[in-house]
């Protein structure tokens, strides 16, 4: 493997885990905090609860397609970049509640974070797959060229 190949690899590897530790710390803040101020036997505290299992459902998803990931990388770029675009949707909404209702000036920038991780993680997946294809089809051509009795020099 390249050393450009082998850091782009390493590279998406890294943002997704980055993002699903983010999903994980989440899920348990939002699940420790859930009755904080209402209780824990109301409606906002099991909603709280609710919302706290989706994240970490979904954290678990992003485990599981990026240790599909590191298995079988060609492979597991389709599932990978859905679980980004899956994050970035997300990630952008969060944001956009976040910031809509308590500004910038309390810390919420930092939830711009997790979708710029799901956008770079996007940008390298789509390199990773362009240099598949660009590979695989000079290999069809290499091929080609042999089947057909004429040799490369």
């Amino acid at each position: 493997m390249a050393r450009s190949q082998w850091l782009t690899t390493w590279a998406i590897a890294l943002l997704a885990a980055f993002q699903a530790l983010y999903w994980l710390i989440g899920a348990a803040l939002l699940y420790m905090l859930r009755g904080l101020f209402v209780g824990d036997n109301s409606p906002q505290a099991v909603a709280q609860a609710r919302n706290a299992i989706l994240l970490l459902t979904w954290c678990l998803v992003g485990v599981a397609v990026l240790a599909l990931y590191v298995i079988r990388r060609q492979r597991a770029l389709v599932p990978m970049a859905v679980v980004q675009a899956g994050n970035l949707v997300y990630g952008v909404w969060l944001a956009i509640v976040a910031l809509s209702t308590t500004g910038l000036e309390n810390g919420s920038i930092g939830l711009v974070l997790q979708p710029a991780a799901a956008v770079a993680t996007l940008i390298l997946i789509y390199a990773a797959w362009r240099r598949g294809w660009m590979a695989s089809a000079r290999m069809s051509r290499r091929t080609s060229h042999t089947a057909h009795g004429s040799t490369q020099v």
